[in-house]
C-alpha cells in the first residue's frame, strides 16, 4: 500500500514538474517572441530612417542638377551634346555608389544616359512602367528597380522649362548603399532580400518579367 502511495506521489511530482517546465518554456517563448517583435519594430524604424536619408541625398543632388537653367534649356531643346557637357561635372562629382543618371523625354525615350552617353533613343517604358507613370502624372517618385546596372534605389524628378513639362531626370544609387546604412545604424550585418530570380531575369534580358516596383512617394 505504501509502495503504491509512493508511486502515486512520484507520478504526481513528475506531472507537476512537466507542467511547470511547460509553463516556464511557454513563458520563455513569449518573452522571446516579445523581444523578436521589438527588434523587428526597431529594425523597421531604422530601415525607414536609412531610406529617408538616402532619399534626401538623391533629391538634393537631383535638385542641384535640374535646378540649373542651362541644363533645363539644353534638355528642352533636345541638345544632347550641350546637355552632356553641362551635366558631366555633376556626374563626375558623384561617388561610385551612384550607378544611374539619365534624362528621359516626354516621349518615353532615353535622351541621355550619363553612364552610357552613346546609348540613347530607346523606349524602355514596357520594361519600366514607371517611365509611363512619370510622363503621365509629372510627379517625383522613388522606386527600387532592377536595371542593366544592378539593383538601384532610384529618384525620378519631373523637369519643367518655362512652365512646360519636357521629361524627367532619373538618378539611382546602388541598393548596397542602403544595406551599408543599415549596417551602420544597427551596428550589425544586415541583408536586404529581393526576388533574385526576377531581378536576374530583368538584369540579363530586361524582359517582361518586371519586378514589381516598390514606389515611395515622399
Amino acid at each position: 500500500m505504501v509502495g503504491k502511495a509512493t508511486l502515486v506521489v512520484m507520478a504526481v511530482a513528475v506531472v507537476l514538474v512537466a507542467v511547470f517546465s511547460s509553463l516556464k518554456a511557454r513563458d520563455e517563448y513569449k518573452q522571446l517572441d516579445a523581444k523578436v517583435a521589438l527588434q523587428q519594430r526597431y529594425a523597421s524604424i531604422i530601415y525607414k530612417i536609412a531610406l529617408k536619408d538616402i532619399s534626401s541625398q538623391l533629391e538634393a543632388k537631383a535638385n542641384l542638377i535640374i535646378g540649373d537653367d542651362k541644363i533645363k534649356e539644353a534638355f528642352a531643346a533636345r541638345d544632347r551634346t550641350k546637355l552632356h557637357e553641362l551635366s558631366k561635372p555633376f556626374y563626375d562629382a558623384l561617388n561610385s555608389n551612384f550607378k544611374m543618371m539619365a534624362f528621359i523625354g516626354d516621349d518615353n525615350k532615353h535622351f541621355l544616359r550619363m553612364q552610357e552617353p552613346n546609348k540613347f533613343g530607346d523606349n524602355m517604358s514596357k520594361k519600366r512602367p514607371i517611365i509611363t507613370e512619370m510622363n503621365t502624372y509629372h510627379k517625383p517618385l522613388y522606386t527600387f528597380e532592377p536595371t542593366l546596372y544592378g539593383l538601384n534605389f532610384v529618384y525620378l524628378a519631373p523637369v519643367f522649362h518655362k512652365g512646360k513639362y519636357v521629361g524627367f531626370f532619373n538618378i539611382g544609387v546602388d541598393a548596397a548603399t542602403l544595406q551599408s546604412k543599415l549596417d551602420e545604424y544597427l551596428n550589425a550585418k544586415t541583408a536586404i532580400l529581393f526576388d533574385s530570380v526576377k531581378a536576374q531575369d530583368t538584369k540579363k534580358e530586361m524582359d517582361d518579367k518586371y519586378v514589381e516596383n516598390d514606389v515611395v512617394s515622399l
